[in-house]
């Protein structure tokens, strides 16, 4: 039996729903743990990978199916208390000490799997049933649909995702500060602009005040409107791009994987964090700035 833990913002989901989805293609006994999932989004005002795409629903959790069967066997005991007894039980799968892709991990016969699994690599050969699962749930908010209209419009759309806000406090500083600069941006639009000389650019923010002030002397659309709830249609409105510039966020990492443009040009900085090597989090096709 694998089960595998969903936590973590929208992007850390979606890495781990990918990974659920490729280990069901090859093992008959699996199932996601998202027992604390809904309670941490609430707390973060956001929502979970089930309020955004159109994604098994949750009787594969251990919420239902061996949750409900391990409450009669536990005597009452949350579900949870179940996930941390198969933990001990069994073995432990965790890949955020290493940070690259695990092979061994990936094909452990069974064990609880606590982990981001941020590779295309976790997923290969899965990549259109993971596109399929990832569709949005439901209709963009009216000024998404704003903007949807203006990239489709455009000739050469070209996404840039800034993570700003909960970048700049202290602790994720320390393992995602300094390194999509401004010189970053500067480097990656002139290399798009060096391969699409009509590009336009499309600015995606958690900051979007901050994002302006940065790239007001750029010709770009800031695109406005949604919050945490529903960011979502951000990560919807980058994939519509048909190139993307992203930040070291699984969030606008999404956004360009999601982008099904057969000769789109997806740049990202050459590190993803501070602490430590991330050799496969990009596919080998993306430019590493």
């Amino acid at each position: 039996m694998k089960i595998i833990k969903l936590m973590g913002g929208l992007g850390n989901q979606m890495f781990q729903y990918a990974f659920y989805i490729a280990q069901s293609s090859q093992y008959k006994h699996i199932y996601y743990d998202a027992n604390t999932l809904y309670e941490e989004m609430q707390k973060m005002g956001r929502g979970t990978i089930f309020d955004c795409f159109t994604l098994e629903g949750p009787k594969r959790t251990l919420n239902h199916k061996i949750g409900q069967r391990c409450i009669s066997l536990l005597h009452g005991k949350h579900p949870y208390f179940f996930s941390k007894l198969f933990r001990k039980a069994h073995s432990w799968h965790n890949d955020t000490q290493v940070e690259k892709y695990l092979v061994e991990e990936a094909t452990a016969s069974d064990g609880y799997y606590e982990g981001y699994w941020q590779s295309e690599k976790y997923f290969d050969g899965c990549q259109e049933k993971v596109r399929a699962a990832f569709q949005i749930k439901n209709p963009l908010p009216e000024q998404s649909e704003k903007y949807l209209s203006m990239i489709r419009n455009e000739e050469n759309p070209v996404s840039i995702h800034l993570r700003l806000g909960d970048y700049l406090t202290p602790e994720n500083k320390a393992l995602f500060g300094n390194i999509c600069t401004e010189y970053y941006y500067f480097k990656a639009i002139s290399y798009i602009q060096g391969q699409i000389p009509n590009a336009k650019f499309f600015i995606f923010s958690n900051d979007i005040e901050q994002a302006k002030s940065l790239f007001s002397n750029y010709n770009c659309v800031f695109v406005e409107g949604n919050d945490e709830k529903n960011g979502w249609a951000d990560m919807y409105l980058m994939s519509q791009c048909k190139h993307n510039i992203i930040a070291n966020s699984s969030f606008s990492w999404w956004g360009a994987w999601l982008n099904v443009n057969p000769a789109k040009i997806v740049t990202a900085p050459q590190r993803w964090l501070n602490t430590s090597k991330t050799p496969d989090i990009c596919p080998d096709d993306w430019i590493r700035i």
